[in-house]
C-alpha cells in the first residue's frame, strides 16, 4: 500500500503568495485532483485531501490523500497526470484515460495566476521522498489548452434516439441518444414542425434525425444538430412482429426451422 501525494509549488523564486490567491488555487486544484483520481478508479471525496509539509521557499506543500491505496493505483494516477501534461503542447484526440471534465478543471487552476506566474505539480513515485517530475502550468498554457478543449467541428450525419422534450416557440427539441443516453439539442426549421409534432405522439418512440452535427473536436462529443430530416421508426405491432418470422427462408441453411431451433438451444429429445 502507498500514499497518493502531489507537491504544489507557487511563486517559485519568491516568498509567499496572497492569501486570496492561495485559497482560489487550492479550491480549483482540489477539484482537479479529485476528478483525476476518479478517472484513475480511485474514490476521492472533497475532504479526503490533506495539505502538509509546508515550506515558505516559493510556498511549497504536499497534497496527500489520507487513505492508502495500492502502488498500481498510484502509478495509474501519475500516468494520467503525465497525459494531462502532454496535452498542453500536443494536439491530439482524447484516448479515454482522462475525461474532458478533468482537463477543463486543470485549466481552471491557472485562473487566479498573473500573466507571468506559474504553478508546478510534483509527482511522487511510491515510497520516494522527492518528486520525480515537475509539471508546470502557466496562464498561457491554460489558455491554449482551453481553446483546444472547446474547439468544435461540424459534419453531416445521422443520430437516433428518443425525443425528450420540445421547444415549440424556438423550434428545437432534445434527443436522448440510443447508445450513450446523452441529451443532444436538435434545432429545426419551420417546414419540419408538423413532422416533429407527429413524432411526439408516440411516447418513447425511436426517431432518426439527419443534418449538420456540431461536436467537440477533441473527443467528438456531440452538442447539437441542425435537423434537415426526421423520421420516426415504425411501431412494432404484434402483426409486424409475427411478420418477421420466415422472412428469410435461407437463414437456417439445410436445416428445418425445428432442427435449427433445437441445435441453437442444444435441446435433445
Amino acid at each position: 500500500m502507498s500514499q497518493l501525494r502531489v507537491k504544489i509549488i507557487l511563486n517559485e523564486g519568491g516568498e509567499g503568495v496572497p492569501l486570496s490567491q492561495l485559497s482560489d488555487i487550492a479550491d480549483e486544484a482540489e477539484k482537479f485532483l479529485r476528478y483525476l483520481a476518479e478517472d484513475s478508479g480511485i474514490v476521492a471525496r472533497r475532504a479526503d485531501w490533506l495539505a502538509r509539509n509546508f515550506r515558505n521557499e516559493s510556498v511549497r506543500f504536499d497534497v496527500e490523500r489520507e487513505s492508502s491505496i495500492t502502488i498500481d493505483q498510484v502509478k495509474e494516477f501519475n500516468t494520467r497526470f503525465e497525459y494531462v501534461n502532454r496535452l498542453k503542447s500536443e494536439r491530439r484526440p482524447l484516448n479515454g484515460v482522462v475525461s474532458h471534465r478533468t482537463l477543463v478543471q486543470f485549466t481552471k487552476i491557472a485562473g487566479p495566476l498573473g500573466p507571468h506566474e506559474k504553478i508546478a505539480f510534483g509527482l511522487y513515485r511510491p515510497e520516494e521522498e522527492e518528486p520525480y517530475r515537475l509539471i508546470p502550468l502557466t496562464k498561457r498554457d491554460a489558455e491554449i489548452m482551453g481553446s483546444q478543449l472547446a474547439e468544435e467541428v461540424t459534419y453531416r450525419g445521422s443520430l437516433q434516439g428518443e425525443m425528450h422534450n420540445v421547444g415549440v416557440e424556438e423550434l428545437w427539441f432534445q434527443l436522448r441518444l440510443a447508445r450513450s443516453r446523452e441529451l443532444v439539442r436538435c434545432n429545426f426549421r419551420e417546414p419540419l414542425y408538423e413532422q416533429v409534432i407527429e413524432a411526439c405522439k408516440q411516447r418513447h418512440a425511436r426517431i432518426y434525425v439527419h443534418g449538420m452535427i456540431t461536436a467537440r473536436r477533441i473527443d467528438r462529443e456531440i452538442s447539437s444538430i441542425v435537423v434537415e430530416k426526421i423520421k420516426a421508426a415504425p411501431i412494432l405491432t404484434e402483426a409486424r412482429y409475427q411478420a418477421f418470422f420466415g422472412a428469410d427462408p435461407n437463414y437456417t441453411g439445410d436445416l428445418t426451422s425445428e432442427d435449427f431451433a433445437e441445435r441453437s438451444t442444444r435441446y435433445e429429445h
